[in-house]
């Protein structure tokens, strides 16, 4: 429902497959099927990439500049927030988290997934959230540690082990 959700919609997307987690196997074989399905159809699956994985420095940068990114992931949660990207969250997954303004949840069904990606879509950018952290906790901690006296419990001596 999320891929008939997604060719409704249009919009050029990235499509990442799914990590080992339960219930992978369902969702990769639904985008198999998908893809064999449209391969030599004219203009069906123009609208789709399919990519396996990125290095975290490259997947942080798209979603910084992704226009609305879709699916259960938490990292869609807690580093989407930081940037602002609408987020739909597609299943109850992740129901309970704590999620920033930018976050929306839907259901499985196709009309409900395209209205609430459209909703996203057309509201745009949201305000940076701090709910997960302002991105300055390594220096506030580096500056805590840096004042912590320094408490040896035992010493070794060499000298005295036979």
């Amino acid at each position: 429902r999320l891929i008939e959700g997604m060719e409704k919609i249009g919009q050029q997307t990235l499509w990442l497959w799914p990590n080992i987690d339960a219930g992978a196997d369902h969702v990769s074989s639904a985008i198999r099927a998908y893809r064999e399905k449209s391969r030599g159809q004219k203009d069906k699956a123009s609208w789709l990439r399919l990519v396996k994985n990125y290095p975290p420095d490259v997947y942080q940068k798209l979603l910084a500049n992704a226009a609305c990114v879709i699916g259960n992931s938490s990292s869609f949660i807690r580093d989407s927030s930081f940037f602002g990207t609408p987020v739909v969250i597609v299943g109850g997954r992740q129901e309970g988290r704590e999620v920033a303004e930018n976050v929306s949840y839907t259901d499985y069904t196709t009309d409900t997934i395209v209205s609430t990606i459209r909703k996203q879509l057309d509201h745009g950018r949201y305000a940076a959230s701090t709910l997960y952290g302002d991105g300055k906790a390594s220096q506030r901690i580096a500056d805590h540690l840096a004042t912590v006296p320094i408490y040896i419990q035992k010493m070794l001596d060499f000298a005295r082990v036979s």
